[in-house]
Parts: C-alpha cells; structure tokens; sequence
C-alpha cells in the first residue's frame, strides 16, 4: 500500500510539474502576443492618421479640380489682367505631370480620376505689378496653386525683370474625354 502510495505521490507530482510547465509557457506566450498587439496599436494609430490625412487632402484636391475650358478661361483672364497692368506674357504652357503612374505598367480597375496639369509662361514687367498680378491670381482662382516662380533681370529693359511663373490644377480626366 505504501508502494502504491508512493507511485501515486509521484503520478501527482509529476504531472503537477507538466500543468506547471505548460501554464509557464502559455504565460510567456501570451506576454509576447500582448507586446505585439501593442506594437499593432501603433501601427493602426499610424493608419488612421494616414486616413483622416488622405480625406483632408483629398478634399482639398477634389475641391481643385476644374475643366479644361475652366483652364482656357484662366489663361484668356491672366492674359487681359497683366496687360491691364503693363505687363506682358508671353510663352504660355499646360500640360500634364504624372502624379500616379501606374504600377509597373499593369492597368488599374480603381484608376483615380484627375490628372496634375501646369500653367506655366513668362510675364515681364515691373517687379511690384508682377507682384500684384500673382496676388490677384491667389485672390480669384483658388483652383490654382503656385508650383513654382523664379525671378531674372530683363536685359533689354533696365527697370524690369522677367518672371517664369508655373500655377498646377487637377483637372477631371473623365471631363477631357
């Protein structure tokens, strides 16, 4: 009786420490799964920022988007403002920057729909009415953003300077069909 007594102390014991050992290594298990789920929080913080950052910008791109009789108009209505102001414009340009090409060439069901275009030309004239021109563009086309303006010296005229000016859009592929 003794003997079986013994065994079963042992049985017991032994199979305390394999419950033991087993519950050991769920705990550790479940301390490394909660470290990546809070390293997951993260990353899911990180997306909603991302998200809430592409509704706001898609928003304000959206709300950009124009014709191209809207940029046709532009030009004729940049064109009678810089003569009312002595200036002249000369070397007028659009065209289209590739702001989402396609991935490695494959054609995209969910294409997104507007294309980046510039308006890019010269204007020439006193520094401070180019000044004024720019700021009465900013004031009435607000579907116009400044890319990009550099200043040089007019060579041929000793008070005035000649501005390369380029203004970006989107403008609806669909409408361009």
């Amino acid at each position: 009786m003794i003997v079986m007594l013994l065994g079963l102390l042992s049985l017991f014991i032994w199979d305390s420490y394999n419950v033991f050992s087993e519950i050991h290594q769920i705990k550790f298990k479940l301390g490394s799964m909660e470290q990546k789920f809070r390293s997951n929080k993260n990353i899911t913080n990180e997306i909603n920022n991302f998200q809430e950052t592409y509704v706001e910008k898609k928003e304000t791109i959206f709300s950009s988007i124009i014709s191209d009789i809207e940029l046709e108009n532009n030009i004729d209505r940049f064109r009678t403002m810089a003569k009312s102001l002595g200036l002249d414009i000369k070397g007028v340009k659009t065209g289209k920057h590739s702001i989402f090409p396609p991935y490695k060439k494959q054609i995209l069901e969910n294409e997104i729909p507007f294309d980046r275009y510039y308006l890019s030309f010269q204007i020439t004239g006193n520094f401070l009415k180019i000044g004024s021109f720019m700021d009465n563009v900013k004031e009435t086309s607000s579907n116009l953003s400044l890319g990009q303006c550099s200043f040089t010296l007019d060579g041929y005229d000793p008070r005035g300077v000649i501005a390369q000016v380029e203004y970006l859009t989107y403008l609806d592929s669909d409408k361009l069909k």
